[in-house]
């Protein structure tokens, strides 16, 4: 039997976890997951679907999204969604322009980016391109966005 000097042992048992590092980084599924529940927000926003969008945003939601106004809050940004206050406000398609999603700690995470939204509204059709931060928690492992801020993307010029 081959006996291996105690620094050979020692250095495989320092090498495994990098070996599985490289193979899966950390947060990769949680970005995953960001990822997706941004994709269902957009899906929700188009079809005016507030429940498909509820389970996600935590209880202390709050979105600032109109300069000069109060922070919405989370049964505001809901009843907004399926009932908007322009009832001939209709978003077709909501594209991601850029989405960046940092994990900032192990359960924390901020999603960036810019969406363009396409739809109608009593004066013909629109397309508005706006700029969203979403911060997100993880809470009894799941994923809850806490916060938002939306602002329009001036068209160039």
């Amino acid at each position: 039997m081959r006996v291996l000097p105690i620094w050979t042992v020692a250095i495989v048992l320092a090498a495994a976890p990098m070996a599985r590092a490289q193979s899966t980084a950390p947060g990769d599924s949680d970005v995953a997951t960001i990822r997706d529940r941004e994709n269902v927000w957009a899906e929700a926003i188009v079809e005016r679907d507030s429940a498909a969008l509820a389970p996600m945003l935590a209880s202390e939601y709050v979105v600032a999204a109109t300069p000069g106004q109060p922070a919405a809050t989370r049964a505001q940004s809901l009843h907004e969604i399926a009932y908007p206050k322009d009832s001939a406000h209709h978003v077709s398609r909501v594209t991601f322009d850029e989405l960046r999603i940092r994990m900032v700690g192990r359960d924390r995470a901020v999603a960036e980016g810019i969406v363009t939204e396409v739809g109608t509204t009593h004066n013909g059709p629109i397309t508005e391109r706006i700029r969203f931060v979403d911060t997100w928690v993880r809470r009894n492992h799941r994923w809850l966005c806490i916060s938002s801020k939306f602002a329009p993307v001036p068209a160039a010029k």
